[in-house]
């Protein structure tokens, strides 16, 4: 099957769910195309096809005259009220990219269009249907829905697409609950993690943890919804019991700065360590090596919360104890005291008993390793998952 992807940034390794899904479908053979604005500026893995890639081509806006041939019609473009301006210099970009990769997917002969993320992709992926009368889906994730959501624009998204995929039974029910009369679009299809390179990092590695005093490890984004402040603040309640302990967080974002001025209030600059960027392999080794994965999610004031994050997800098959909140999707991840701990989002004395819980008790977390190794591989398996895309994908690609 031939299939584009409709994407913003392609690669962008924050997004390894839509790597993993364009990878696996790869190995099943498919021809994938990969339809982006540019590359992420901050990623670092190959944009091209090449040994090792499973897609076929990418295709980029070109990047020169872009704002010229599209600032000429926009504000008559975004009046017309079938963009609402999400991201203002993109949408700005939004009539030549219409253009551009209808006449792209036409040559390629595709035959559907897929999206990540109700916003730009999304809309772009509409208007190309519309266009050349090729059939999308979409699949939305986290800030695109609880953030600023235009329901009338996600209801002419849906009533357009031939299906949208939902990464959780709570994202699922909670579309259905703003827009009911759509269920038999509403698919339940999970976000995964790569078992595959998990099973190769695991007998790399093998389970054996760090020995030189207790580990905790954060890989995420630098916003406010991964709750990284509030680890600090409960790590702070426990550092004279645990002298020796260590916390990594690898990720980058706007938050940095305040998360380094936080450290450094809450007197554990010596116990703190922040890894910008890193190989994937070598994310996957630091954090087999720890001894706790912790992923304190917060819902913003803005309303940006977590779905249901893949990192968790990698964190339990690769046989890291976790502790994250009881936010949106998470508890169908994680059952609290059977596959990890779970404490209320936001609240630090929780958390930091969680952490006491956990570093006193090595039985309890051998049993909760036990548990979430088992659930991840039972319930996440990418395999599974992909398949539940092309039994929808086959019934409108014909």
């Amino acid at each position: 099957m031939k299939i584009g992807y409709i994407l913003r940034y392609f690669p962008k390794i924050s997004e390894s769910f839509v790597l993993n899904e364009i990878n696996e479908l790869g190995r099943l053979g498919h021809d994938l195309y990969i339809f982006a604005l540019s590359p992420a500026p901050e990623d670092r893995i190959p944009s091209v096809p090449g040994k090792g890639t499973a897609y076929r081509e990418v295709h980029y806006l070109p990047p020169l005259s872009v704002m010229q041939k599209a600032v000429s019609g926009f504000k008559a473009y975004s009046r017309s009220g079938l963009f609402r301006t999400e991201y203002k210099a993109e949408s700005a970009l939004l009539p030549f990219a219409l253009g551009y990769f209808s006449n792209l997917v036409r040559r390629k002969n595709i035959q559907l269009l897929h999206a990540h993320f109700n916003g730009f992709p999304t809309q772009l992926a509409m208007l190309i249907s519309e266009k050349t009368e090729i059939p999308f889906t979409f699949m939305p994730h986290a800030f695109d829905i609880f953030k600023d959501l235009d329901k009338k624009l996600l209801e002419k998204r849906i009533e357009a697409s031939s299906f949208i995929f939902a990464h959780s039974k709570f994202m699922k029910d909670y579309i259905y609950s703003l827009l009911p009369g759509y269920e038999e679009k509403i698919r339940l299809v999970r976000a995964c993690p790569d078992l595959r390179r998990i099973d190769e990092t695991i007998s790399r590695r093998g389970f054996e943890k760090e020995k030189s005093g207790p580990h905790i490890i954060t890989v995420a984004r630098l916003v406010e919804k991964k709750g990284i402040r509030n680890a600090l603040s409960a790590l702070s309640k426990i550092k004279n019991e645990y002298p020796a302990l260590r916390y990594t967080i690898i990720g980058k974002g706007p938050c940095g700065h305040e998360l380094r001025r936080k450290t450094v209030e809450s007197g554990l600059k010596d116990a703190v360590e922040f890894i910008p960027w890193l190989e994937n392999s070598e994310v996957l080794e630091r954090v087999i090596r720890a001894d706790i994965f912790c992923l304190p999610s917060v819902r913003t004031e803005s309303g940006d919360m977590d779905g249901i994050p893949v990192a968790l997800m990698e964190a339990m098959a690769l046989g890291t104890c976790v502790i994250s909140t009881r936010l949106s999707a998470i508890p169908e991840l994680i059952e609290s005291g059977r596959e990890g701990l779970l404490v209320a989002s936001g609240n630090i004395e929780e958390l930091a008993g969680a952490f006491r819980t956990l570093l006193g008790d090595i039985g309890l977390r051998d049993t909760l390793v036990e548990n979430a190794m088992k659930k991840v591989r039972r319930d996440f398996d990418i395999s599974e998952q992909i398949e539940k895309m092309l039994v929808c994908w086959r019934k409108i690609a014909g």
